[in-house]
Parts: C-alpha cells; structure tokens; sequence
C-alpha cells in the first residue's frame, strides 16, 4: 500500500513506468526487487524523449525509494528545453537508498542528474550512476545535479561522463549548498563546462 511497512514492489519497467504516471503517489515508499532493464525507453515519446522523471516542482518527490542494491539499466531522458532531470526530477525531504542507475543517457536544461536532478532537504545513500549526464544550462551533476537545504549524501559514487554548458558542472555534484553534507563519496570519468565552476567532484561547494 506504500506505507512504510508495506512499501510499493518494483521490479519491471513498467512499474517505474506507473509511478511516473501517479503524481499522487510520489510521498509513498518503494523497494525495488529486481535489476531492471530500461533500454527501450530510449524510443519513449513522440520525439523519443524517453522516460519522465520521477518528481517536478510540483509536486516533488517526497517519499522514500529503496533500491536494495539493484540496478537500474540504460536510462534514457532527452529532454534538453527541461528542469529537474533526472530518474528522479525533484526529491524534497525523500530518502533514496542502495540504487545503482547505469548506463544511463541523461540530457536535460538546469538541474540535471543521473539519479536527481534536485535534491533538497533529503538523504541519498549506497547509490552510484555511470553513462552520460549532459546539461544544456546549470547545475549538472552526475548523480545530483543541486544538493540543497541540509541534504546528505554518503557512500556514493559516478563514474559517468558529465557536460554542462553553464555554470556548477560536477563528478557528482553540481553544486553543494545551504549545510548539506557530502562524505565517502567519489567520481571519475569526464567532466567538461563551458563556464565557471567546474569540478571533479562538486562544480561548487557554496554556504556550508
């Protein structure tokens, strides 16, 4: 029923698929209990924009995912005139946990992750990402494309390549703001901008 107890099961494809379909469902908690293959939604959409991200603006994500050391394989999202991209748009005071997102192929505008696009106020564990994150404006990140308001991230790792073509690209992060933490974690791979505020790591790490 997707209480905390009884969390939502997702194991295909086509149940990442309803959860995107189901705004009101997005403070909900979810396992996921099996590695799933997500290739075909490279062909998604009428212009093959691939897969909708879980949580926007409004409404944003505020529910809890478990990946329970699954994978979720070969991602696609082509929605470069878009904010908050990423399997997960926009995530307030959610936790995300122990989720692998691989070859993935991200493009999105500001706020672009492999995982999150934004990230505010909520805890991201044990997860790592590796493909190509691409962002057409701010805040590009490998797995999180802004980690803000007191916002946790441990354990993590991408070993992805990143482009942004504005300010804040990162390894792993665009940028890290507002006494949010960020530990055991790395990147590798490729990180290119066009601007200010690039990095391995964090393009910035700014008011902590």
């Amino acid at each position: 029923d997707g209480s905390s107890g009884n969390p939502y099961q997702i194991s295909t494809l086509d149940h990442l698929f309803w959860i995107t379909e189901n705004d009101d469902k997005w403070d909900k908690d979810y396992i996921q209990t099996a590695n799933i293959d997500a290739f075909s939604t490279s062909s998604w959409g009428d212009s093959n924009e691939g897969f909708s991200p879980i949580g926007d603006n409004s409404p944003k994500f505020t529910g809890s995912y478990d990946g329970d050391g699954y994978t979720i394989n070969g991602l696609t999202i082509d929605r470069e005139p878009t904010n908050y991209i990423g399997l997960f748009g926009y995530t307030n005071g959610a936790t995300i946990q122990d989720l692998g997102v691989t070859n993935v192929n991200i493009k999105g505008k500001h706020y672009v992750g492999a995982l999150v696009g934004s990230n505010e106020g909520s805890t991201i564990s044990n997860c790592y990402s590796t493909g190509s994150v691409t962002g057409t404006q701010k805040f590009v990140g490998g797995l999180v494309g802004w980690v803000l308001d007191t916002s946790t991230i441990s354990n993590c790792y991408s070993t992805g390549t990143v482009r942004g073509s504005n300010w804040y690209v990162g390894g792993l992060a665009g940028q890290v703001q507002d006494n949010s933490t960020v530990s055991n974690c790395y990147s590798t791979g490729t990180v290119e901008g066009d601007n200010y505020f690039v990095g391995g790591l964090a393009g910035e790490v700014y008011g902590n």
